[in-house]
């Protein structure tokens, strides 16, 4: 009974971890009948050492230690789609499902393209209101796909992790749609970022209200099964009785199949030559054009941990994708969850990058690691 309920959840669950969908209640997502074969090499490429930055500064670390020793449980580099590392730790291995946690935005964005290609969505610039009636008539009626996919809704969202802050709302509630629907905007809409479930929520209220489907339903027929996922998936979901998909941060995969999901945006949104997503849905999704890499547009996070690589100049934001300025004219983009998993996409090194872990070690930032990666397997291809 008390798992039922917030305060309950909150009380008995309060640590969120990497095990999070064996107490949570899940729906599945299964996989394709004829899984798309991923090719590996049978002698793996040996990579040189990587340059880590941390608390402890910088320092040349080989890459198997690298997965050992920062709680990562996979680690898989691939280049036009053969892998060429493949490494599982801690208590990781080729069929276990993770959590993805914030990876998941990722996939909602996918699943928003997906939806346009079926011609459920006309574009991303329609409102809220088109699709949710009980919100026309005022502001966050207004809102378009666009600024929610952008995190420039201007929704209130309380980083923090006390009952009354919003991180722990969003996800120990079990009615996250009429925790949604209460969400009021605070902010200037379209003025600065700030990472906001509230965003994804009405991403995936607008999904279900367009498809008519469930989340996990359509992702499984539209995107999951047609990039030939080996495994069977699962989303978290706030109850059993209300069935809302946690679109913000509950998806549940193995490493490889992530790595399909990766590849299907390094390859323009085709798979087999087949178009998933929508053609130019890659790039308007994760390209910097138009997009704002300045301080201002970061300040909501000037004095929070995210501030100091927000404040490089080297990021930017795309559709529930991040962006890195990787060299001049020239940008990767990755999506990332709070325990530091990432699918990290570099289109100029044709090279997709997938890690899963147990924890996020402090102070470390893994894009700079990860095109350094990226840049080895391009020359070791």
């Amino acid at each position: 009974m008390l798992t039922s309920t917030y305060l309950g959840r909150y009380a008995l669950w309060f640590k969120a971890t990497n095990s999070d969908h064996l107490r949570f209640p899940t729906v599945p997502v299964n996989p394709a009948a004829t899984p798309r074969r991923l090719e590996r090499r049978q002698s793996p490429v040996v990579f040189d050492p990587v340059t880590v930055r941390g608390q402890d500064g910088e320092r040349k670390v080989p890459l198997d230690a690298l997965v050992n020793d920062t709680g990562s449980t996979a680690l898989l580099v691939l280049r036009d789609g053969e892998v060429l590392y493949e490494r599982y730790a801690n208590g990781g291995a080729v069929d276990r499902l993770n959590r993805c946690f914030s990876v998941t935005k990722s996939i909602g964005s996918a699943l928003v393209g997906a939806a346009i290609r079926h011609g459920h969505i006309d574009d991303i610039d329609q409102t809220v209101g088109e699709f949710l009636p009980e919100l026309r008539g005022e502001r966050r009626g207004e809102l378009t796909l666009r600024q929610l996919l952008e995190m420039q809704s201007g929704i209130r969202f309380r980083e923090g992790v006390l009952p009354w802050q919003d991180d722990a709302r969003t996800y120990y509630d079990p009615d996250c749609r009429r925790l949604t629907l209460g969400a009021r905007i605070v902010d200037p809409v379209g003025e600065f970022f700030h990472y906001n479930n509230f965003c994804t929520f009405l991403i995936g209220m607008i999904v279900e209200r367009a498809t008519g489907e469930t989340v996990d339903r359509f992702l499984e027929r539209a995107i999951w099964q047609p990039i030939g996922a080996e495994h069977p998936a699962s989303f978290l979901i706030d109850s059993g009785a209300n069935r809302f998909v946690h679109l913000e941060s509950g998806f549940n995969a193995t490493a490889a199949d992530l790595a399909r999901f990766g590849l299907l945006y390094l390859e323009d949104g085709k798979v087999g030559g087949e178009q998933v997503l929508p053609p130019g849905w890659v790039d308007l999704s994760t390209t910097p054009e138009g997009r704002r890499t300045d301080q201002d547009y970061f300040r909501h996070y000037r004095k929070l941990p995210w501030g100091r690589p927000l404040s490089s100049g080297r990021y930017f934001y795309g559709l529930f994708w991040w962006g890195y300025l990787a060299g001049e004219a020239e940008h990767d983009y990755f999506a990332m969850g709070v325990l530091g998993e990432h699918i990290y996409v570099s289109p100029r090194h044709r090279t997709v990058i997938v890690r899963l872990s147990e924890r996020f070690p402090p102070g470390m930032w893994w894009p700079p690691v990860f095109r350094q990666l990226a840049e080895q397997a391009s020359m070791r291809a």
